[in-house]
């Protein structure tokens, strides 16, 4: 997996490279979807394009599952799950709070994970099996309890998600230490596989935002599950991710 992980790696770089020339400037926005938190700019196009023209060139047969295009059907069991732009609303506001993923999912199952948080100069890689890395050196998630735990939220766009979430926050506030919202994803897995926080939880899932976290905080020692406790894939909905230690507890409190 040695050249899949380098070219990965590559294409996350570049896509930083874009998304820092573009930060803090004017850029064009669009609303994609339906509701006004669906937004898009030019950098995610453009990010996009260039991780795709990267991948492409050296794996060709591979599938491409992207936010910003419809998948394109490989001719091969490999396909890569691209977010080349996550923490659109944190970028556009300024807010340095994003970065590129990239995944490889091989038979149904995610093998590789890369995360560039271009404003912090971080890349965070795993594969499956052999640990997590931040810049080279290997990550572990922390050793708090629930206690001490640092609880960070996504809540989706949909308002029914919205109100599960706001009452899951009502149960957890009295039995951890506090509770964030980061507004990017990609942060949130970062964060935890190095130990700065210890809970994530979502009530939605798309492929691109989650499918190189997941393996990044678990080759870290942490936990992914949904809110039975069925252990992950790519379409997971809604989650948990935690440092391990607190995952009981949290399912607990969720389920009450």
């Amino acid at each position: 997996m040695k050249k899949e992980t380098e070219i990965a790696v590559k294409a996350a770089e570049e896509a930083g490279k874009i998304l820092m020339g573009h930060f803090g400037r004017k850029m064009k926005i669009r609303n994609k979807g339906s509701g006004i938190r669906d937004l898009v700019t030019q950098v995610d196009i453009e990010s996009n394009r260039k991780i795709m023209s990267i991948l492409k060139k050296a794996f060709p047969d591979y599938g491409i599952l992207s936010e910003e295009i419809p998948e394109e059907k490989g001719k091969c069991d490999c396909r890569w799950i691209i977010d080349p732009l996550d923490g659109t609303h944190n970028f556009i506001y300024d807010l340095p709070l994003f970065g590129v993923s990239i995944a490889l999912e091989r038979k149904g199952k995610i093998v590789l994970g890369v995360i560039n948080l271009p404003y912090y100069r971080q890349m965070y890689t795993a594969e499956k099996g052999r640990g997590s890395f931040l810049n080279g050196k290997g990550i572990r998630v922390s050793k708090r309890g629930i206690r001490e735990a640092m609880v960070t939220f996504g809540t989706g766009k949909r308002e029914p998600d919205r109100r599960k979430a706001v009452g899951i926050m009502k149960g957890l506030l009295a039995e951890v230490s506090d509770i964030r919202m980061l507004g990017s994803a990609v942060v949130h897995y970062a964060y935890l596989a190095t130990g700065k926080l210890e809970v994530y939880i979502d009530m939605m899932n798309k492929p691109w935002d989650n499918a190189a976290g997941f393996l990044i905080v678990e080759e870290a020692g942490g936990k992914v599950t949904d809110f039975s406790g069925k252990p992950w894939d790519v379409n997971t909905i809604p989650f948990v991710v935690s440092n391990n230690r607190t995952h009981e507890e949290i399912l607990r409190i969720i389920n009450q």
